[in-house]
């Protein structure tokens, strides 16, 4: 019987992969986290906003709305280059394509969370927890 072959060395290289790895996948729990607070605040005012440009909205967003999104376009590809460059890096599995059915998990299960729960049970505002 042969015998195991050693683990690869923790060389530099290896230790910043593994430390840009977990950062990718820190900035993609959050994108994903985010993104359902998001979608269950404008859930809670009706399911569609709208806010600034030359006509007035029906339904104004929640506040904060603007700067989530946009704080999802930075989080997004820190989750997506981060997480790929740093499992290239460190010769580790590469957890991108978990994020996929971990955010459609995460929205699916808030929309049938929405969905059961009665409307004079939800708070006006998830911001607000």
């Amino acid at each position: 019987m042969p015998a195991p072959e050693d683990p690869p060395a923790w060389t530099p290289r290896r230790v910043t992969g593994a430390v840009v790895l977990g950062i990718g996948v820190a900035a993609g729990a959050a994108a994903i986290t985010l993104l359902s607070r998001l979608m269950r605040s404008v859930t809670a005012v009706g399911g569609s906003c709208a806010d600034g440009g030359p006509f007035v909205s029906a339904q104004p967003c929640p506040d904060g709305t603007g700067a989530v999104i946009g704080l999802l376009f930075l989080l997004v590809p820190l989750f997506l280059g981060g997480t790929w460059w740093g499992a290239t890096r460190a010769a580790a599995p590469n957890p991108v394509l978990l994020g996929w059915p971990a955010l459609f998990l995460t929205l699916g299960w808030a929309f049938l969370d929405d969905a059961s729960t009665p409307l004079r049970a939800r708070t006006p505002s998830p911001w607000a927890t």
